[in-house]
């Protein structure tokens, strides 16, 4: 379901950044939480990839801004159509 792909998806984030799970949502931006605790947002997408067997590409991964917009790049990858 989408609200599982976003739970699974902020797990990754927190642990990637050590930060605790309440403080993401889905309008959280990669650029804004990236730049601050000087992460790799690559490193993030390797997991989530991991995660959920798919691939994501360079190109995708430029364009993705906010967590939301990577449940949503997930969720077409995996064929899930459902509101959070």
């Amino acid at each position: 379901s989408r609200r599982a792909i976003f739970n699974g998806i902020r797990e990754i984030i927190a642990d990637e950044l050590d930060i605790a799970l309440p403080k993401l949502d889905a309008e959280v931006c990669f650029v804004d939480i990236c730049d601050y605790l000087e992460i790799d947002l690559p490193a993030i997408i390797i997991e989530v990839e991991r995660a959920f067997g798919i691939d994501i590409s360079d190109a995708e991964l430029e364009m993705l801004e906010t967590v939301e917009e990577l449940v949503d790049l997930v969720e077409e990858k995996i064929g899930v159509k459902e509101k959070i």
